[in-house]
Formats: C-alpha cells, structure tokens, sequence
C-alpha cells in the first residue's frame, strides 16, 4: 500500500465502528493492539507472494490468539493469577485459535487473489514493497 496512514486507518475504523454495534468491552485493547500489529506485519511485507501471505497470515493469527488470550488471563476473572492458570487459559482458547486461523487463511487467499486479479486488469495497483 502506497500510503501506510491508510493501511492502519481503514482496518481501525472499521473494527470501532463495528465496536460501536456490536459493544465494547473491557479487553478491547487487547483487540486493537492485535490488528495494529497485524498492520504492521503487512507493512513489513516485502514481496507479495503465497508463501508470504500464508505466512503472515498464521503468524497474525498466533499474535492475536497470544494477545487476546493474555488479556483475558490477567483480567484474572476466569483463570487462576498463576503461570498454570495462563496456560489453562491458552489451552481452553485452542477450538477458537484454530477457527481464525482457518477464517484468517481463507479470507486471506479470497481478498490478496482478488487483488492480484486486479492487479493484472489495473496495472496502477501493482503492489509496491515499503523498501
């Protein structure tokens, strides 16, 4: 993406206004700081190729699967304030790692194979590597 403002703008917007429907709540930081670093791991994307994208794609779904689970561990509601206690916690959100991923992984290869599709019809989105 040309202008990097953009590539944290959009996807930010888009989760605070559905925050705004869907409701907030006490671990949404953990939420944002998810997406702005899977921002950034896009940013850092210096070719765009398949094994890239797959890559990335299950490298952010294991930082927000370690991020979100984190939160809700030292939220200390649910899960003993002890390393077993946040290791419980991580095994319990195993069924719902694995659901992004597959989530991830197929919304990835939907949207980057749409935009190679039209990559190849409007030569004036050809992806530019940050370096």
């Amino acid at each position: 993406m040309k202008n990097r403002k953009l590539a944290f703008i959009i996807p930010i917007s888009a989760i605070i206004i559905s925050d705004i429907f869907i409701g907030f709540h006490s671990m949404i930081w953990a939420v944002y700081l998810s997406f702005f670093l899977v921002v950034v791991l896009g940013i850092s994307m210096k070719k765009l190729n398949v094994g890239n994208v797959l890559g990335l794609s299950i490298l952010g779904s294991i930082l927000f699967f370690l991020i979100t689970n984190f939160a809700v561990w030292a939220q200390g509601s649910f899960y003993p304030s002890s390393f077993s206690g946040l290791i419980e916690c991580y095994y319990m959100g195993i069924p719902f790692f694995k659901n992004t991923l597959i989530g991830d992984i197929c919304f990835n290869a939907v949207l980057f194979s749409s935009f190679s599709f039209a990559e190849s019809k409007i030569p004036s989105l050809k992806f530019v590597s940050s370096n």
